[in-house]
């Protein structure tokens, strides 16, 4: 007579309970991105001196980077690994002209993307009408509000911007967000703040 397989009721709980927390993870970092409700997260601050040498975030990290754009400033991705999710706060007048760059680490890519980047010339006197600018699957090809539309497909590993002077989108409360829905792939989200007329800021692309 064959043995009918034991259950290990202790086991299966365990099971159940990790996956549940995975689950509610991969949910709540999914509202963050979308929302911006950043309740929960770790705040880490970042020096212009620190920034400008770079360095790697971390999973539920939220990056208050001062970082003024007047030298690179190389930033890596931790793994994306479902449900990991951080954000890169500028919280300084980003004029400086060089280059921010956010690099997927080892294998890992940005997803198939298009997201919209709106030009308002509204100025940082109206905080409240920024909108968070989310990415989409499939490709948009109709501009809004004087902007523009940034796609990327799945083969890029590096987002580059350029802290362009006196017109751009990264002033002081900009915001990058970074969401992995499928294991080795990254979205990015982006709340811009506009300083002068808001123009796009210049070498903006996944590559």
């Amino acid at each position: 007579m064959a043995r009918s397989a034991r259950r290990s009721d202790g086991l299966n709980k365990n099971f159940s309970a990790v996956a549940a927390a995975s689950n509610q993870r991969l949910n709540d970092n999914l509202n963050r991105f979308r929302t911006g409700d950043h309740r929960g997260l770790t705040l880490s601050t970042k020096t212009d001196a620190e920034c400008d040498t770079g360095f790697t975030m971390a999973t539920d990290t939220y990056y208050n980077a001062k970082w003024v754009g007047d030298a690179a400033c190389a930033i890596v991705l931790p793994e994306a690994k479902p449900g990991a999710y951080c954000v890169f706060r500028i919280s300084a007048a980003c004029d400086g002209g060089q280059n921010l760059t956010f690099t997927c680490a080892g294998t890992d890519k940005y997803a198939a993307h298009t997201i919209q980047i709106p030009v308002t010339d509204l100025g940082d006197g109206l905080v409240a009408a920024r909108t968070r600018n989310l990415p989409t699957d499939f490709t948009q090809d109709v501009a809004v509000t004087g902007g523009s539309i940034e796609s990327g497909d799945a083969a890029d590993t590096v987002l580059t911007i350029t802290a362009t002077a006196t017109n751009n989108q990264t002033a002081i409360g900009a915001e990058f967000a970074f969401y992995c829905e499928d294991d080795g792939f990254w979205f990015y989200s982006f709340l811009g703040s506009e300083l002068g007329n808001g123009a796009k800021n210049t070498n903006w692309a996944t590559s």
